[in-house]
C-alpha cells in the first residue's frame, strides 16, 4: 500500500529543490546518514579548503514492514573524498531483518540482502556571470549495486544560477537531468540560502536533499535542525530472492536536531538524533518496470559526520 502522494508533494514543496549528490534517481544517500548537496547554498564569500575528507555513520533502529510483516534496520557508513571541484563518495548501508519467515518480499524465505552499496564520483563549478549571478553546473556518474556491478550505473547532470538579492540571502534555479537503468527523468529546481552556518546567529538553506536552519552561539558551537531526502535505486544480485537481477528504490524522509563542533577552523564533528518517517521499498525486475512496493513504519536513528579540510 502506497502512502499518500500528497504528504511528499508538501515536503517537496515545502524543502524546495536543490541539486544533490548520489544515484541518478535517488533524493540522497542512503538510509541512516546524513545526504550532502552538490551545489551548497553559501551566501558571500566562503573560504574552502582544497581538500576535504568527510566521514559519516548513521543507525536507523527496527521498523516494522507494512505494519506488522517482519522488521529491519540499517547501520550505514559513508566517505568522501574532495579534491577542489571533483568529489568521490562511497556509501555502504548494512540491514538487519527480524521475523524474516514474514518478510512479504523475500519469496524464498531468504534474508532480503544483507548490504547495498553505491559509488559516486561527481564534478562541480561555478562560474561569476556579474557582481551578483553565479552559473553553477555539475556531472556526476554513479553505480549503486548489492554485489554485480553490471546494470547498475546511472549518471545526472545539472545547471543552474544563483543570485544574491543582498549580502545575506541568495536565491538558486535550474534543471537536473537524470538517467538509470529504470528510467530517465528531469527535475526542475528552487533553493533559497539565507546567510551561513559559519555566520554567528542564524542561518537557514532550503532545498533538496536537506533543508536546515542553524544557529551558531560561538566560533566552536552551534545546532542544526535539518529535513532530509533519503534513499537511492540499487541494482539487486543475480539470485536475489526478492527480484532476480531487478531492482530496489530505497525511499523516505529524516529529520533531526544536530549539535556541531569545531574544535579546529578546518575541522566539523556533526552529532544527533533523527527520526525515519513517510519510509516505502519499491521493487523492479530487470526490466526496470515496477512491480509492488512496501510502507516501512516510521522509527528513531542517530548520525555522526566528521569533516576534516586540509
Amino acid at each position: 500500500m502506497r502512502k499518500s502522494y500528497l504528504l511528499r508533494a508538501f515536503v517537496v514543496c515545502l524543502c524546495l529543490t536543490v541539486f544533490g549528490t548520489g544515484n541518478a534517481l535517488a533524493a540522497g544517500g542512503q538510509e541512516g546518514t546524513q545526504p550532502t548537496s552538490i551545489f551548497g547554498a553559501d551566501v558571500g564569500p566562503v573560504k574552502r579548503p582544497t581538500a576535504s575528507l568527510s566521514v559519516s555513520t548513521g543507525l536507523v533502529s527496527d521498523a516494522k514492514i507494512e505494519g506488522d510483516e517482519g522488521k529491519t534496520s540499517v547501520a550505514s557508513a559513508r566517505a568522501t573524498l574532495r579534491y577542489s571541484n571533483f568529489a568521490l563518495t562511497y556509501n555502504v548501508a548494512s540491514y538487519g531483518w527480524d521475523d524474516e519467515e514474514d518478510i512479504p518480499f523475500s519469496y524464498r524465505d531468504e534474508t532480503p540482502w544483507k548490504a547495498l552499496h553505491s559509488v559516486t564520483a561527481s564534478y562541480r563549478n561555478e562560474m561569476p556571470l556579474t557582481e551578483k549571478l553565479t552559473l553553477f553546473g555539475s556531472l556526476a556518474v554513479s553505480s549503486s549495486f548489492e554485489e554485480e556491478l553490471s546494470d547498475s550505473f546511472g549518471g545526472s547532470v545539472a545547471s543552474g544560477v544563483s543570485y544574491a538579492i543582498t549580502d545575506d540571502w541568495k536565491v538558486l534555479g535550474g534543471v537536473a537531468l537524470t538517467a538509470h537503468p529504470i528510467g530517465f527523468g528531469v527535475r526542475p529546481a528552487l533553493g533559497l540560502a539565507y546567510r551561513t552556518p559559519r555566520s554567528m546567529g542564524f542561518s537557514l538553506a532550503l532545498g533538496t536533499p536537506v533543508s536546515s536552519a542553524s544557529y551558531r552561539f560561538s566560533k566552536s558551537f552551534a545546532l542544526r535542525a535539518s529535513a532530509s531526502l533519503v534513499g537511492g535505486t540499487y541494482r539487486l544480485r543475480d539470485d536475489s530472492p526478492v527480484r532476480e537481477k531487478g531492482y530496489v528504490g530505497i525511499s523516505g524522509l529524516s529529520a533531526g536536531l544536530y549539535a556541531m563542533w569545531n574544535p579546529l577552523p578546518n575541522l566539523s564533528v556533526m552529532a544527533g538524533p533523527d527520526w525515519h518517517f513517510n519510509r516505502e521499498y519499491t521493487f523492479y525486475d530487470d526490466d526496470g518496470d515496477e512491480k509492488d512496493s512496501y510502507d516501512i513504519d516510521d522509527t528513531i536513528g542517530a548520525t555522526l559526520r566528521v569533516n576534516w579540510g586540509f
